[in-house]
């Protein structure tokens, strides 16, 4: 909270004082940006996980995700208005928040004729939190997904549940830890992990990410795994959306 500076938390919160950075993802075959993952920013905070942190500490999470979810499709929505089609935007958003019952009726309110067909939402599911009733969580996907919205996997790699997830849940995107990108040119076990994950997403109809990309050596090893998608800072850091457009 020592960060913030003339706003509490609650203002914060109750007048939407946050915005939205977007990041590219990219086909590195084509260097072609394919979509954006929108992150959380604010001016009266240093880093945004102070923000979310305080949210879990003060039980609010569920307020502070829906509200930036919804504004971050808000704001795409006005910026891209007839200018682009056929792009993906990912949303992060926390388990407890899917498996809350007012989740998908906000949505649904939120946005009475539907997401636009023509822009793929993408929820991007935290990785640090546990999943407590997966049958539960799996139906809420399907509800998601029926109301137009795609599945992802964060940070796939990093938590001890990661395979557990990926064969419970059957996301429509995996986004690999930023980990096995670092220094991956001088690393045969990551390539040969990413090969791995590779072979498994093609198998299953599932899009791999690869998260971290910061060097022209790190993305030229991607290419030569043939790894499609890629995001990170030597691709685009995050940004107004209008800077890409």
């Amino acid at each position: 909270m020592d960060n913030f500076q003339n706003n509490t938390f609650h203002d914060v919160i109750e007048q939407q004082l946050f915005f939205h950075h977007f990041q590219p993802i990219m086909d590195i075959k084509k260097h072609k940006i394919i979509g954006y993952e929108g992150l959380l920013r604010s001016n009266y905070i240093q880093n945004p996980e102070t923000l979310f942190n305080t949210a879990i500490e003060t039980n609010r999470l569920f307020e502070l995700d829906t509200a930036s979810i919804i504004k971050a499709i808000q704001t795409f929505d006005e910026m891209l208005v007839n200018q682009v089609s056929d792009v993906y935007v990912f949303l992060n958003v926390y388990p407890s928040t899917i498996l809350s019952q007012t989740f998908l009726s906000l949505l649904k309110h939120a946005f009475p004729n539907g997401i636009r067909s023509d822009v793929h939402m993408v929820l991007e599911i935290n990785e640090s939190e546990l999943i407590h009733n997966v049958p539960l969580f799996n139906e809420t996907l399907t509800k998601l997904q029926s109301f137009g919205f795609y599945i992802a996997l964060d940070d796939v790699g990093k938590g001890a549940s990661t395979f557990k997830r990926i064969i419970e849940l059957n996301p429509d995107f995996i986004k690999l830890d930023k980990y096995f990108a670092r220094d991956l040119h001088q690393s045969p076990n990551k390539q040969e992990m990413i090969r791995f994950f590779s072979n498994y997403c093609e198998k299953q109809e599932i899009k791999l990410v690869l998260e971290g990309l910061e060097t022209r050596d790190e993305l030229e090893t991607a290419k030569r795994l043939d790894i499609t998608l890629g995001q990170g800072y030597f691709l685009g850091k995050p940004n107004q959306l209008e800077i890409y457009l």
